[in-house]
């Protein structure tokens, strides 16, 4: 399995770049700036796509067994990832090639599509609902999951139904106004 670059200036006429050898199928990726952050089974790879023909792999970090990722998300020097079982691994990347896990944090429901505004990670959690999880303590040393009934109002409850299916959210400077991206 390769990891392809492209150049998408004309979409009509997406150009192939680069590529670069994954070992593991790729299940979620957020790029930001210079890197790509790759979920692949049970292992976090970071990438330097600084330039884009030549994508190299920075660095891995394997989770212990039965937790494959679901999806990921970036929040300055962190990387959130939702895994199988329940859990939401926050992992330091301040130094991209030396990554390490700050936190796990276990509870029903967070095993889907994430996305991280502030100081909060919003977790589609199948029929747990929309769970609110509060990251200001990557180590999640206290309970963090807070009352979303609270915050229903983020995100109106069909756009939910749809971007916990098909879709990846981007706020628009909050969530008053989602945007989707197909993803899969």
């Amino acid at each position: 399995m390769y990891l392809k670059t492209y150049d998408v200036s004309d979409p009509e006429s997406p150009q192939l770049l680069g590529k670069t050898l994954m070992i593991h199928s790729p299940d979620a990726i957020e790029v930001r700036g210079e890197y790509a952050y790759i979920c692949a089974d049970e292992y976090l790879y970071i990438l330097d796509v600084s330039n884009p023909s030549q994508p190299k792999i920075m660095s891995s970090k394997k989770y212990p067994p039965d937790n494959d990722a679901q999806d990921i998300a970036v929040s300055g020097d962190f990387v959130y990832v939702t895994c199988l079982g329940g859990k939401i691994r926050s992992i330091d990347i301040s130094d991209p090639q030396f990554p390490r896990e700050e936190g796990t944090y276990s509870a029903a429901g967070l095993s889907g599509r994430i996305e991280v505004h502030g100081n909060y990670a919003f977790v589609a959690g199948g029929a747990n609902g929309l769970q609110v999880v509060d990251i200001s303590d990557p180590a999640f040393a206290a309970n963090p999951i807070i009352d979303s009934s609270s915050r229903a109002t983020l995100l109106p409850i069909s756009m939910y139904t749809v971007i916990s299916s098909f879709f990846r959210f981007r706020g628009n400077g909050g969530f008053k106004n989602p945007r989707c991206i197909e993803t899969g």
